[in-house]
């Protein structure tokens, strides 16, 4: 089952625009970009924009993929 959830996230995280993917990538350590977790901040330096964009960002792209995976996979079913 977790293999199947795995399989399920990276589906919709490749949905994502290539910097919603990065963004990802390095807040959670996710890949092979980065191994640990960086901060808003230190996302936001590499990035070369404030963050708060980051922050706002990062919501957005966190709302998108709970709808991802509640669509593609049936995971969430509140909200």
């Amino acid at each position: 089952c977790a293999g199947y959830h795995s399989v399920c996230f990276l589906r919709c995280r490749n949905r994502l625009n290539p910097r919603e993917q990065k963004i990802v990538k390095l807040r959670f350590g996710l890949g092979r970009e980065q191994e640990d977790e960086m901060t808003q901040k230190e996302v936001a330096d590499l990035l070369g924009i404030s963050p708060s964009s980051i922050s706002w960002l990062e919501k957005k792209i966190m709302k998108r993929l709970k709808k991802e995976i509640s669509q593609q996979c049936g995971l969430y079913t509140s909200r």
